[in-house]
């Protein structure tokens, strides 16, 4: 971790009122908000870019530093708000690839589905969507669904989904290659934060990067590692 930081430009009171949402907006150009954390340990800055007033808009761009001194982590992404919740996903992340699939067989009950791939320790950690209903995959890969087959998603935490098309809809048994991409990617997926005044606490979820509370401060001046 960089021992140097820089403090951005400290933004007029007035300005700062003005972008924040009270008073009425200087254009439609695209503004910013900071938040940063009051945390010594794990510091974490927050810019949200937005049309008008933040509290008008419903989505934008954003830049997120988080800095825990092992490790820094450098975030950018789109948000989107649906009333007092912000949520926050990343441009690049891990991704599942569906490389093969072999079908057999003729069912008129269920059918079994079998993921192999070469990290057999994220199997277990997908999610097989099929019409209204959500499966999790078992600890053998395996999971069983009801004829006839629609598209299958399959997710997994902090990854983008990989849809699967059955060819023969009424299969007893499907196979599936799975390979997953660019591990190595830190990432954000529906990252949400609640917007409480001039703060933002974090909302702990499964497969989330952050696994205790935060909160983030508006205005407080933020900080970005010395380019």
């Amino acid at each position: 971790m960089t021992d140097n930081f820089y403090r951005m430009t400290h933004t007029p009171a007035l300005l700062l009122g003005l972008l924040l949402g009270f008073g009425p907006a200087l254009s439609a150009q695209p503004n910013s908000t900071r938040f940063a954390s009051r945390n010594a340990i794990e510091k974490v800055c927050l810019e949200l870019e937005h049309e008008t007033r933040l509290k008008d808009t419903q989505s934008g761009r954003f830049h997120l530093f988080s800095s825990n001194c092992s490790i820094d982590r450098d975030f950018y992404g789109s948000w989107e708000r649906a009333g007092d919740t912000l949520s926050l996903t990343t441009d690049k992340r891990p991704s599942i690839n569906l490389e093969s699939v072999t079908e057999t067989g003729v069912s008129t009950d269920q059918v079994l589905v079998s993921l192999r791939s070469d990290d057999p320790a994220l199997l277990p950690g997908l999610t097989a969507h099929h019409g209204d209903q959500t499966f999790r995959v078992g600890a053998s890969g395996t999971v069983t669904l009801n004829v006839p087959l629609t598209s299958v998603f399959f997710s997994h935490p902090g990854m983008a989904k990989a849809v699967y098309i059955p060819v023969n809809t009424d299969a007893a048994e499907v196979t599936i290659s799975v390979r997953f991409l660019d591990l190595h990617l830190p990432s954000l997926v529906d990252d949400r934060w609640l917007l409480q005044g001039k703060h933002m606490v974090y909302v702990p979820r499964a497969g989330s990067l952050r696994s205790e509370q935060m909160t983030l401060h508006r205005g407080k001046r933020c900080f970005y590692p010395q380019e």
